[in-house]
């Protein structure tokens, strides 16, 4: 009787959505499950609040920090946020984005829309804002001991 050989197909893989590789996520959030990729450097430098004069910028790394008194975004006053949303978008290197009724929006429009409070103007400061508060959510877990994440003992 002759040998058989039964050829099976090969199936491929079917495709992801665009996730990292398990290893690249892993040392790219160690360990941090579901955060997506770590704070830059220059988000940590960024303003993120006021100091707890109300008048001095503090830095998100500022902010995350028990030791140094800030406010944060929901204790500042309507003024005071357009203020460190402007200081934000100055502080960029670039600014680029697509209203679906505004068009493209620079750096320079962008600066332009937010003082003048024009609607696209709220639009853009309610961005920003949102920004802020995802990374001020994500530092504090960054910040948080590993053992407490791991636990869900963080409130």
């Amino acid at each position: 009787m002759a040998n058989k050989t039964r050829i099976t197909p090969v199936r491929s893989k079917p495709k992801s959505r665009t996730y990292a590789p398990a290893k690249l996520r892993a040392v790219s959030n160690r360990g941090l499950t579901g955060l997506g990729p770590m704070i830059s450097a220059e988000q940590w430098d960024m303003p993120a609040g006021y100091k707890d004069d109300g008048t001095t910028l503090a830095t998100l790394r500022e902010i995350v920090d028990p030791a140094i008194p800030t406010l944060s975004l929901p204790d500042l006053p309507d003024e005071k946020r357009q203020d460190l949303v402007l200081q934000r978008l100055e502080r960029r290197p670039t600014f680029n984005l697509n209203l679906i009724e505004g068009g493209a929006v620079d750096k320079a429009r962008a600066l332009q829309e937010v003082k003048a409070q024009t609607p696209a103007g709220k639009v853009i400061q309610e961005i920003e804002q949102r920004v802020i508060q995802n990374m001020l959510e994500k530092a504090k877990l960054q910040k948080t001991p590993k053992a407490l994440r791991k636990n869900n003992l963080v409130f």
